[in-house]
């Protein structure tokens, strides 16, 4: 479909043709109610529903689809293939709609023991809108049949406000929903391998990563039925390994910095309420700016979201803790202690206090929690203290102050001496004005809440996915930035006497990573000293690792004796940690060493910088070099300035000699943080790219001109045209071809055994083979830029293929490539003759290429006039007039000063 299409569908969207797919296995009894729904919707617009039966065992299933067919011709269409379960049912029907009517808007999936409501697919595609974003519009669903509802009904409502955060959760979209067209095109289909169960959650999320989100229909007149056998309990014998390997298959939507994002954006866990100001910032991050729609609320909006979680608890977020302070100290925060802030909200968290008055102090670090004088300066009070307050018939603002004892936050300096306050008072006194005390709430008894329980969401499945152990931390509060690159040091009270780190702080920050400063203190030594040049302009973070000092042990590694002072609560802290770092560095003197193993565990590259004393003195006692053998397994690189001397003493002390680099040859090769851009990823997850304006291919042979038209199309705003490839794309072509001779070869016999020579052969998805070579093909051959507004390749062996290959080849790039056109360069044979290494061919030789090439491209150019064009090399070159059609051809105004220039460019190659 053209843009000029697109956009007229998307204007008249009361006539764009709307598909809707019945799988069809094991319910003749009720299929004529889901087809009879289907072909008599209430609509003006063109409706196609095919149904796909699954090889279903039921004669009567084909019986009734051939009558109803009869009654509905052109609007039903009836498919019948081998079972290949729901996926590959709903794919081979959302395929053949496809096919059927290219210029399709929407498909519905309806299953064939369900029914819809005359009105449905006009409330479904109302919702669904033309946003392009909103790929899908999901229901409530209103039960019938087995219900528990009054007259047979009862309505679920799975996410009244579409949430990312609890898709990840679980499952909140029925199958029965409208999918935006755009969603197949860009590659989202069904995983055919999930015979299993939860294909439809894994269907979300794929269109979750490639860019697409959902809707509700609060109406939406879809009726699921409800049978005896549905309410037996099924077996969840697979559930934890099928939901373990949906994770891993879209890891990158379940990795914790994308869940974080996800939290800062749907569910923050802070409400910071700034004094005498009409302001509410909501963030999962002190660090990070607040989301652009959701992240600052007027005091009007922070009491209607209030009012919405009251009325409706289970349904929608809300802060878990809200800090109520002066705005003058939240500046000065925000200006002068940035690398604590996550250390002291992530503290304020894990003290699990639900009310609690705090005053800022210089000292020694780090403290969070001792009972200190003076006037409060930050309220924070847990949700439920602070909604209990607000909606309470008593509102003394006083009180919530006065009955709580002050307690400090220890930073390593001095806060500034004109910080005021807190006026609790004036915090809330907004709120006062806008909520009602006392209010009671009404809730219809037909209509349930059937999704995830955002009141234990976090709790339950999100601090899991970001902490070593959701038990003892709760996620660090850190929203990292997508494509941020970070490099932690730990920090010894010895390294920070001597200052060996300090140099490498300023290496990483040259290098692009934002840094971060782990400092290690004993807790039964107390606090330490944390001198101000140690972190400021060094450290992006600052995080304390509190050891357990009295839990020292000592045990034998290979006959050496090996102390250890990390209880395994230091462990879980730092693993909890590097979920947000990609480096770890420390010195031979780091008790962290320790937890290099549960860094790695995570995907952190760890490596031992032994400083300038190592080799000498106690460091060569035995029990130093058991401890480095000990933990060897998790250094990645040991670095010294030394590294010729050392290396033969850790070498026969056990540790493998290739491990041991010198600083000079360490740092200058170390990759820089921020790396070349590489198009879209497309192996592991659909493609999320395709150009706005589509794709252009120059086909032609060698000699003929073609890098002149290459040329000019590249001086077009916003193209992207590669050269040649040595037909790279042909190979993808033969691929898909040998497979698909082989999967037709056994697709129509029984089963191939486990035990079979051709084993597998008849499972082979020969169309999801192709969109994936493609897609690597674009992603990595081409390679375009985000901004590519036209992709394409210029490619001059299509002459060495006979004719009828040739045109299938062309075939295969016309139907695997959206809005696609082909532009063919030709030229006088023996102008090509004389020119480059045809000179060396035989006359007759290349006359008969290029002549049996000339007239395939004559005749395919004729055949699909409406994306492709035929220009001929001598007759451009004489009159740039004949270059008209090509800017036709790719909606782009005729430019004389550009191909004169382009063709005034001597070109040498």
């Amino acid at each position: 479909m053209t843009t000029e299409t697109q956009t007229k569908a998307s204007a008249d969207g009361a006539r764009a043709p709307i598909g809707i797919v019945i799988p069809a296995y094991g319910h003749p009894r009720f299929l004529g109610e889901a087809i009879e729904s289907a072909c008599t919707q209430d609509t003006e617009r063109p409706i196609y529903v095919v149904v796909v039966d699954d090889g279903c065992r039921f004669k009567e299933t084909a019986d009734l689809c051939a009558d109803m067919a009869a009654a509905y011709p052109g609007t039903l269409h009836y498919l019948r293939h081998k079972n290949t379960r729901l996926p590959g049912a709903r794919n081979k029907g959302v395929r053949f709609l496809l096919n059927l009517c290219p210029e399709i808007d929407s498909i519905f999936f309806l299953d064939a023991d369900n029914r819809l409501s005359p009105y449905s697919i006009e409330a479904y595609r109302r919702v669904l809108g033309d946003d392009p974003s909103v790929g899908w519009a999901y229901p409530d669903i209103a039960f019938f049949g087995l219900s528990w509802g009054r007259e047979g009904f009862d309505i679920r409502e799975t996410a009244p406000d579409y949430s990312v955060l609890k898709h990840l959760c679980g499952n909140i979209s029925e199958a029965g929903s409208l999918v935006r067209a755009s969603m197949f095109r860009s590659h989202v289909y069904y995983d055919e391998t999930m015979r299993s169960g939860f294909e439809d959650w894994d269907f979300w999320l794929s269109a979750l990563e490639a860019g697409f989100r959902g809707r509700r229909v609060k109406d939406a007149g879809f009726l699921y039925r409800r049978r005896a056998e549905s309410m037996l309990a099924d077996s969840r014998r697979e559930e934890d390994q099928l939901i373990a390997g949906i994770r891993k298959k879209h890891k990158a939507l379940f990795e914790p910095g994308a869940v974080m994002r996800t939290l800062q954006a749907e569910a923050p866990t802070f409400a910071i309420m700034l004094e005498g100001t009409d302001q509410v910032i909501l963030t999962a991050d002190p660090c990070a700016a607040p989301d652009e729609e959701t992240g600052r609320l007027s005091t009007v909006a922070f009491a209607a979201l209030m009012e919405r979680c009251r009325k409706s608890p289970r349904e929608h977020f809300f802060p878990r803790h809200i800090l109520m302070m002066p705005p003058a100290l939240w500046a000065w925060l925000q200006a002068e202690a940035g690398p604590f802030l996550r250390w002291m909200f992530w503290s304020l968290l894990k003290t699990e206090l639900t009310a609690a008055c705090f005053r800022f102090t210089r000292g020694d670090f780090p403290a969070l929690g001792s009972l200190v004088g003076g006037d409060a300066q930050v309220l924070m009070l847990g949700r439920e203290p602070f909604e209990a307050h607000v909606f309470g018939a008593k509102r003394d603002a006083a009180s919530l102050t006065a009955s709580l004892p002050v307690r400090e936050i220890c930073l390593p300096f001095s806060p500034a001496d004109d910080l005021p306050a807190l006026d609790t008072a004036a915090c809330l006194a907004g709120l006062y004005r806008e909520i009602d005390p006392g209010v009671s709430w009404l809730r219809h008894t037909d209509r349930r809440y059937a999704g995830p329980d955002a009141r234990t969401l976090v709790d339950d499945s999100i601090a899991p996915l970001c902490t070593a152990e959701a038990d003892v931390f709760p996620p660090v509060p850190f929203v990292r930035a997508a494509g941020e690159r970070w490099f932690a040091f730990v920090v010894t009270e010895k390294d920070l006497a001597t200052g060996t780190l300090a140099p490498y702080f300023h290496w990483a920050r040259d290098k692009g990573y934002r840094t971060l400063m782990i400092v290690e203190r004993d807790r039964d030594q107390g606090r330490m000293t944390l001198p101000e040049a140690a972190w400021r302009g060094q450290a992006d973070m600052v995080m304390p690792l509190v050891l357990e000092g009295s839990a020292r042990t000592s045990r034998y590694y290979l006959g050496r004796l090996v102390q250890s002072a990390m209880g395994v609560g230091g462990q879980l802290e730092m693993e909890t940690l590097a979920f947000h770092f990609d480096f770890l560095m420390a010195t031979e003197h780091a008790v962290s060493l320790e937890a290099f193993g549960a860094a790695r565990h995570r995907g952190v590259r760890s490596f031992l910088l032994l400083s300038a004393d190592f080799g000498s003195g106690q460091a060569t006692r035995p029990e130093t070099f058991g401890r480095l053998l000990a933990y060897e397994h998790a250094i990645d690189t040991i670095i010294a300035d030394d590294a010729d001397v050392l290396a033969p003493l850790l070498s026969a002390q056990g540790i493998p000699g290739e491990k041991l680099v010198s600083v000079d040859q360490f740092f200058p090769a170390f990759a820089p943080a921020v790396k070349k851009q590489s198009a879209p990823v497309v192996m592991s997850k659909p493609l999320n790219w395709t150009p706005s304006g589509g794709y252009v291919f120059i086909v032609t042979y060698g000699r003929s001109g073609s890098t002149l038209v290459q040329t000019l199309l590249q001086s077009f705003e916003g193209y992207h045209i590669r050269g040649e490839n040595e037909d790279a794309l042909y190979e993808i072509f033969r691929a898909v071809n040998r497979l698909d001779t082989v999967r037709q070869r056994y697709d129509v016999r029984q089963p191939i055994p486990e035990h079979g020579p051709w084993y597998g052969a008849d499972e082979i998805d020969i169309n999801a083979y192709a969109d994936r070579m493609v897609d690597a093909f674009v992603a990595e051959v081409l390679r375009p830029p985000e901004n590519a507004r036209v992709v394409g390749f210029k490619e001059i062996r299509y002459g060495e293929l006979e004719p009828d290959e040739l045109a299938a080849f062309l075939d295969f790039i016309r139907t695997r490539f959206e809005q696609v056109r082909i532009i063919f360069n030709t030229r006088n044979w023996e102008a090509v003759c004389a020119s480059g290494w045809w000179r060396t061919m035989d006359q007759d030789e290349v006359k008969e290429i290029i002549g049996r090439t000339d007239k395939v491209f004559a005749d395919y150019a004729a055949r699909h006039g409406d994306h492709s064009c035929l220009l001929h090399y001598d007759d451009y070159v004489a009159n740039p007039e004949a270059l008209r059609p090509l800017f036709e051809l790719m909606g782009e105004p005729y430019d004389a000063e550009l191909v004169a220039a382009r063709l005034g460019q001597r070109l040498r190659h």
